[in-house]
């Protein structure tokens, strides 16, 4: 859909729409959890709880403003086998730098409304041109053989 400038204000507006629906912000309460999923096969217990607290501040800053989907896709990444690191306890930058991947597409869906606002428009069709007449079919053969015989009449007309 977004390989060409959107069409028409109703297409601009669904997708704003939907850009502005996924790109709502976390609720605290549900990040800081996900956070604790990540961090559970991490976890040591010799760390005072005060200092826990203070992680979880800094992870709570550092994702703040992001979407829960793209916060949840990129802690399932940084699990996942695709990611060599995954053995290695994340930090928050990791995870935020996964989450504005994962939230790529909305960037080009964002551009595609800016341009369409900066007055972008697909191409509209040129309009389609008239079939020539006979008698301009036969004009334009005529002309064609007299160029390829090496006769030119508009030349001959100048003489």
């Amino acid at each position: 859909m977004l390989r060409s400038p959107l069409k028409d204000q109703e297409e601009r507006d669904e997708v704003a729409a939907n850009v502005a629906f996924l790109l709502r912000p976390a609720d605290g309460p549900r990040v800081l959890a996900r956070v604790a999923a990540l961090l559970t096969p991490y976890y040591t217990g010799d760390v005072p709880n005060g200092v826990r607290m203070i992680e979880a501040e800094d992870w709570a800053e550092a994702l703040d403003g992001l979407p829960e989907w793209a916060i949840t896709k990129a802690c399932r990444w940084w699990k996942g086998d695709e990611n060599v690191n995954r053995r290695k306890k994340p930090f928050e930058g990791d995870i935020v730098a996964r989450a504005k991947f994962e939230m790529g597409a909305l960037r080009v869906a964002g551009w595609a409304v800016e341009r369409f606002d900066d007055g972008l428009r697909p191409k509209q069709p040129e309009h389609a041109r008239e079939a020539p007449s006979p008698e301009d079919v036969a004009h334009r053969r005529a002309f064609a053989e007299s160029v390829i015989k090496g006769k030119f009449p508009s030349m001959r007309a100048a003489e």
